[in-house]
């Protein structure tokens, strides 16, 4: 007979058995699917769109599930995404679920949500105009004008310029006085300075730049004379006179460089999308408008346009001959033009420049400068608004607020400088972060100010001297990608070695526009530069480590915010030149011919067993100017592309169309003294002709009127030629203009 505790021990066995069989049991149950505690996951997209603003609702039905839906079950959406003002919003769907008999079961998934976005795009405006329109603190509408090129107003809104303590703010507002300022980005000039007047956060793109080459692109619009202590500064005065009766002293610099051995220009493609006409520091030959100020640069901002540029070099040579003579003449000119101070700001900046013991003839004069403003107070886009109406701006961030954003910076080195006796001027434009064989975007919050300041013998040069973070500044500022420190433009130079079986690295140089800059004032920098390579073809360098030192050694590496590029190393069999073929003709309106190189009996390339296919990079001109013309070559053996294997050096042709000579004759009249005036507003081509289908506009300016009996000159002012299709074509012309004579006799 079983004692008790024996069964016991065989219930309790036969008990944790069955549970343990239940268990089991389960587990296979939920392995299997058989029933869940889970809900199904459904994943839920809406779609994306973006549109200009113009006062309607931007809305997108678009959407798209991943999941799977129980049998029966039927899925809507309702759609709640909507924006109608400038910014960026979640397109907002919402899923529901309903089952055979039409029973919400929507809450019998679990359901995520991975939203679009809709942007409302700020319309673009562009206002350009003077002051002197100026009516109990409104400006007049006469005074300025909504530039072309641009998004403008819709329909129903209308502008207001006012200003508040000598600031311009514009406020757009429709017929019933609603305000609806923060959907536009706007820029407004006035007396030639630049404001971003709004007080909204909107950005848009200012340029779209084109460079094979990775650099930091200083883009100049415009620079100024003499500062009026708040934050605007007068017109510079222009230089009439041009080296070799074309190019402004502007240029002076570029001859400058390209006077050096072996110095070469970095070609870009720049498309303007907000009506402003920029172009880099030192630049050279191109397809764009050859300056003729030396102040405010312009041009056709409604098609792309090419340049080429320098970079700036400590070993730039003084001009000679009659460059030479032309930079001397300049130079008194600069010196009578770029000194001017207000004797308050003169003052303060005797009495500083004593205090830090600067003196203009320390050869390292302009860098310690530009690190005594970058280091003199705090980057900071909130800084507190009422500095702008400080009796002195300059003085006041300076010496009281120690915060402020680039244009702060540029004003105070401007008159430092000038306090040092060096010529120097304010300037406005943007920066550009060329990434090589890319087209870049120069976004808003990248327009920038810095300083001109000018070296004898040489010309104008850019220095920056904006501290602690380039940024938006909202007026005149520039913009980084974050950290502190001007933004420093780092890439190995390329190193070219000719194949010989044998390993080979790359040379330890790099280079950048803003680097070449430093350099020139006496920094220096140390660089290791990592690749190898022993088969001929291109191969990637990187810089591994990189120290700069300014020109008393000091380590200022941390003081920049550094963008480093890859640079190539480059081997090869053999090298081949290809030089384009030049041409020039007169202006007739159609496009210059050229022919591209002939290479098929290059006894080199047969040699090699290549075929070279050359193609044009670049529309033939119609223009007037000199334009490079630029091609590219491409080497191929049989079908493989082995053109990284050989030194290929396009050499561009320069095609030179010379304007067309035509001679204006203004008409003479005369009549008997009757007391009015005489006028004549006839002209006729003495001589020359137009180009077929080109004819002078109606808008024909004279000058000239004989009330008293005697005579005098009738002359034309102004005489605009166009097209077939209406485009001002003036420029193409050498126009020489002949007065008539107005005659009033005696009864």
């Amino acid at each position: 007979m079983m004692t008790k505790s024996k069964w016991i021990n065989i219930i309790g066995s036969l008990i944790i058995g069955l549970m343990f069989g239940m268990l089991v049991l389960l587990i296979a149950l939920l392995a299997s699917g058989a029933f869940s505690f889970r809900k199904p996951l459904l994943v839920v997209y809406s779609d994306s769109n973006q549109k200009l603003y113009d006062g309607s609702p931007l809305t997108d039905r678009g959407w798209d599930m991943e999941g799977i839906l129980k049998e029966g079950h039927n899925a809507s959406v309702i759609y709640k995404g909507s924006r109608i003002e400038a910014g960026t919003s979640e397109n907002i769907i919402e899923l529901v679920i309903t089952d055979e008999m039409g029973m919400d079961v929507t809450s019998d998934y679990n359901i995520q949500y991975q939203y679009g976005t809709l942007t409302v795009e700020p319309r673009k405006l562009v206002i350009v105009g003077e002051t002197n329109g100026l009516t109990n603190g409104v400006l007049d509408s006469s005074s300025y004008q909504i530039a072309s090129g641009c998004d403008g107003l819709i329909v129903g809104h209308r502008e207001k310029i006012s200003f508040t303590d000598g600031l311009a703010d514009v406020k757009i507002t429709d017929t019933a006085g609603a305000v609806f300022t923060k959907n536009y980005f706007i820029i407004l000039q006035l007396d030639g300075n630049t404001f971003f007047p709004q007080s909204s956060d909107q950005k848009v793109t200012l340029f779209s730049i084109y460079s094979e080459t990775a650099d930091t692109v200083y883009l100049k619009m415009s620079s100024y004379g003499d500062y009026n202590g708040k934050e605007n500064w007068k017109p510079a005065p222009r230089y009439e006179k041009l080296i070799d009766g074309k190019y402004s002293a502007s240029y002076l610099t570029t001859f400058a460089l390209s006077a050096m051995n072996g110095a070469s220009a970095v070609p870009i493609k720049v498309q303007s999308l907000c009506g402003y006409y920029a172009l880099p520091y030192y630049m050279s030959e191109g397809e764009y408008r050859v300056q003729t100020s030396d102040t405010i640069y312009s041009g056709n901002t409604d098609e792309q346009y090419s340049v080429s540029y320098y970079r700036f070099d400590d070993n730039a040579a003084a001009l000679t001959g009659a460059l030479g003579d032309f930079e001397k003449e300049y130079r008194n000119f600069v010196y009578a033009n770029y000194l001017t101070l207000d004797e308050t700001s003169r003052n303060y900046m005797n009495n500083l420049i004593q205090k830090q013991g600067f003196s203009a003839q320390d050869p390292d004069i302009i860098s310690k400068v530009a690190r005594f403003i970058q280091n003199s107070a705090v980057y900071n886009l909130d800084y507190p608004r009422s500095l702008e109406t400080e009796e002195n701006v300059a003085i006041a961030f300076l010496e009281q607020y120690k915060e402020g954003v680039c244009r702060h910076y540029s004003i105070s080195a401007t008159l430092l400088f000038r306090a040092l006796g060096i010529p120097a001027r304010y300037c406005v434009g943007a920066l550009a972060f060329t990434e090589a064989g890319k087209w870049t975007e120069v976004p808003s919050d990248q327009a920038h100010a810095w300083v001109e300041v000018y070296l004898d013998g040489i010309g104008w040069i850019y220095v920056e001297v904006t501290g602690g973070g380039v940024s938006d500044d909202g007026g005149g500022g520039s913009s980084s990608s974050g950290g502190s420190g001007t933004v420093l433009e780092l890439t190995p130079v390329t190193t070219r070695i000719p194949y010989d079986a044998q390993m080979h690295y790359p040379d330890q140089a790099v280079e950048g526009q803003l680097l070449g800059t430093l350099l020139a004032q006496g920094y220096r920098y140390e660089a290791t530069v990592s690749g190898q390579g022993s088969e001929a073809g291109k191969t990637k360098t990187e810089i591994e480590s990189f120290r700069l030192f300014d020109p008393s050694g000091n380590d200022v590496t941390e003081q920049y915010q550094r963008r480093v590029n890859p640079g190539v190393l480059h081997i090869y069999y053999d090298k081949f030149d290809f030089v384009g073929e030049g041409n020039e003709k007169a202006y007739d309106g159609k496009a210059i011919n050229v022919a591209l190189p002939d290479v098929s009996s290059d006894s080199k390339l047969i040699a090699y067993g290549l075929q070279a296919v050359i193609e044009a990079t670049a529309e033939f001109p119609v223009g007037i100017g000199t334009h490079v013309y630029q091609f590219d070559v491409k080497l191929y053996q049989g079908d493989t592309d082995v053109t990284d294997k050989y030194w290929v050096n396009a050499v561009s042709g320069k095609l030179v169309i010379k304007p067309m000579s035509v001679t204006f004759q203004a008409g003479s009249a005369q009549k008997v003294y009757d007391g009015s005036a005489l006028i004549c507003h006839e002209y006729s081509i003495a001589a020359g002709n137009l180009y077929e289908g080109h004819y002078v506009g109606e808008n024909v300016e004279f000058a000239g009127a004989q009330t008293k009996i005697g005579r005098s000159d009738n002359e034309i002012v102004s005489i605009t030629i166009y097209d077939q299709d209406g485009n001002d074509v003036t420029k193409n012309y050498s126009i020489t203009l002949l007065t008539g004579k107005l005659r009033v006799t005696p009864n």
